[in-house]
């Protein structure tokens, strides 16, 4: 059937409603203005970082936004920010308003030939109102929650008001990438590109609208990041990045500024979506963590206080760890003073987190099963991957525990038919938890476990890949990665692997129900530290301070807290008093400088290289052969 057929002409002078819906009547508002109550590591911590924003509304209720934020935006541009008078003085301070006094360049007008060529692709028809509130409830139930940027009333149209096309064909756009119906995709494309036309003809005006409409776009992602691309989420996410600077997102408002909590929701989902995209691709943000002076959120910000906000509140919190977890370690600028702040930030979020966010109640029950909560927690278990990696032949048992909760998590979405419902970052878990749950292959006591596992990893990029072509990309670098480490011998049976007291404050109130490798990790940790205690090996080695001066890093950035950059003497003395021949180490063996155990294994990835590569050849290079990879996968 051809997608035209799914719409009816838009009737500019009809009265009446957008779409002919009836929701139910607004719930009680709350009206605790409680601000949000964190520690003083939190508070400080998310002066600038760390924040949050509004949440996604249950289906049976209506959108709360509509209760304290005006309800519809005016069609009136706000202006372009300008800062240059704060660092540039003369005799006179610098007139904004006398210096935008000139008209505006003709080409901005909306022409004629626009207008034919958006009504010869549809742009300007609406859908029928079954398929737009589908879409709309789609959007709302599964979007909104990270996205809080809209609001219902903004769809209705009246006598006073005419609805944004771009914000509606962007909505419709997101609300089919989470849909499951059998035409969704098809259907999509099309709102896809609907949208993208009336971007680039200028048709709507308000840089508000166009902002929040870049946003929803993101959620479309139709190429993977191995391929250059203007229609990626990464694209948009820059195009929307700087409009948002040209209109002053990133200035906290002024209290009587209209708008004033949408711009601060929007600002906030802007920097998470920022901070994601960074991690994925393991390239720089978009925004700069210092850029910006926009307040975190509180609770007056919301219209109404419900579980949503507070998830929303711990998302974008978790977001900023990510994109400076993420930027410490590509920067190679994670040292001693920067990785305590993030470990103090990640252990306060679990620590602090809403007592319905949890997974695991207090008394160490796994909770009832809720997706958006799960979702939340695969978001905390990346984190602990980034902040715990395997090294060069030695498999992180913080990774592997990490990694097997996220998986099991997975398997939840996949029996349960709720894989579509997710974006396009969850990708990027799944190939980082499949990375390191490779490393398991070559160690016996772990092989069974990790062999389901990873079936379970690539019956879920083979979902998502139907959706997002990005989990094609990932899935073939998962398998090329496992081959290798197949072909590879078992040489680490003796493989210790330990969990340190520092390690387990980031598994309080967890458990085995899931996570499969529990019971297998803990007790092999438990039987290595005995051990320990008869066998030790002990490497003596000086910091390199004349190598890492020369990259510009302080003295006290050279120590690492968990051993995450370990610093190589070129001639270790060992102590192997009492050590079994399969674990002694031959004191010629060449020692790899840190600079080159990172670059261990990066050549050759050139076709993955927009991958995330910025931890694969970390991850992996020791643990596999990377010319066997490179071959697989060519």
């Amino acid at each position: 059937m051809p997608i035209l057929t799914l719409y009816r002409p838009h009737q500019r002078k009809r009265k009446g409603e957008l779409l002919q819906t009836t929701y139910l009547p607004p719930s009680k508002r709350s009206t605790n203005n409680q601000t949000r109550i964190t520690t003083p590591i939190q508070a400080q911590e998310q002066q600038r970082r760390s924040i949050s924003a509004p949440s996604l509304l249950s289906p049976a209720q209506p959108n709360g936004a509509e209760a304290e934020d005006p309800p519809r935006l005016s069609n009136a541009s706000p202006g372009s920010y300008l800062g240059r008078a704060e660092y540039v003085q003369g005799v006179a301070p610098i007139d904004e308003e006398d210096a935008k006094d000139y008209a505006d360049e003709p080409n901005n007008a909306f022409s004629e030939v626009d207008h034919r060529y958006l009504q010869e692709l549809g742009a300007l028809e609406l859908p029928t109102r079954v398929l737009g509130d589908s879409l709309i409830s789609h959007f709302m139930e599964r979007c909104y929650l990270w996205m809080p940027i809209v609001n219902l009333s903004e769809f209705r149209k009246t006598d006073d008001f005419e609805p944004s096309l771009l914000l509606f064909q962007s909505l419709c756009t997101a609300g089919c990438r989470v849909s499951m119906a059998p035409t969704a995709q098809e259907v999509g494309q099309a709102f896809y590109h609907r949208a993208k036309a009336l971007y680039y003809s200028g048709h709507e005006k308000n840089p508000l609208v166009i902002v929040r409409a870049m946003c929803m776009l993101q959620w479309w992602n139709p190429s993977g990041p191995e391929h250059v691309s203007i229609d990626s989420s990464s694209f948009w996410l820059h195009m929307t990045v700087g409009l948002a600077h040209q209109i002053g997102l990133h200035r906290e408002p002024d209290r009587k500024q209209p708008h004033a909590s949408l711009r601060r929701r929007l600002w906030w989902t802007i920097f998470s979506r920022d901070c994601l995209i960074s991690m994925c691709h393991g390239r720089p943000r978009a925004i700069h963590p210092e850029g910006f002076d926009v307040r975190p959120l509180t609770l007056n910000d919301f219209p109404e206080s419900n579980l949503d906000v507070h998830l929303f509140l711990s998302y974008v919190d978790i977001c900023g760890i990510l994109g400076d977890l993420t930027e410490a370690i590509v920067r190679d600028m994670f040292g001693r003073a920067n990785r305590v702040a993030i470990e103090a930030r990640l252990l306060n979020w679990s620590r602090y987190l809403h007592e319905d966010l949890r997974i695991y109640h207090q008394a160490g029950n796994l909770a009832s099963y809720n997706f958006k909560v799960r979702q939340l927690w695969v978001a905390y278990f990346t984190a602990l991957v980034l902040l715990f990696p395997t090294k060069a032949h030695a498999p992180s048992a913080m990774a592997l525990l990490a990694t097997s909760f996220i998986v099991a998590i997975f398997e939840e979405f996949l029996n349960r038919g709720e894989l579509p419902m997710l974006a396009p970052v969850f990708v990027f878990y799944m190939m980082t938890a499949g990375l390191v749950q490779s490393t398991g292959l070559r160690c016996p006591n772990l092989e069974v476990e990790t062999r389901h596992e990873l079936d379970i990893i690539d019956q879920c990029l083979a979902e998502m890949g139907k959706r997002y072509p990005s989990a094609t990309g990932a899935r073939r670098v998962i398998r090329a990665v496992c081959r290798a480490a197949t072909q590879q011998d078992k040489q680490i049976e003796l493989l210790t692997i330990t969990i340190d007291d520092n390690q387990r404050q980031y598994l309080e109130q967890l458990g085995p129900e899931l996570c499969p490798k529990w019971d297998t990790i803990h007790r092999m940790s438990k039987d290595a530290g005995e051990t320990t205690t008869r066998q030790r090996a002990v490497i003596k080695r000086p910091r390199l301070t004349a190598t890492r001066a020369q990259k510009g890093i302080p003295d006290e950035g050279l120590e690492d807290v968990g051993g995450l950059v370990t610093e190589f003497d070129p001639n270790p003395v060992l102590e192997t008093d009492n050590m079994p021949p399969s674990l002694a180490v031959d004191s010629q063996q060449e020692v790899l400088d840190t600079n080159e155990y990172f670059m261990e294994g990066m050549d050759g990835l050139g076709n993955m290289a927009s991958l995330g590569n910025w931890m694969l050849g970390t991850w992996v290079g020791g643990m596999v052969d990377m010319a066997s990879l490179n071959a697989f996968n060519s």
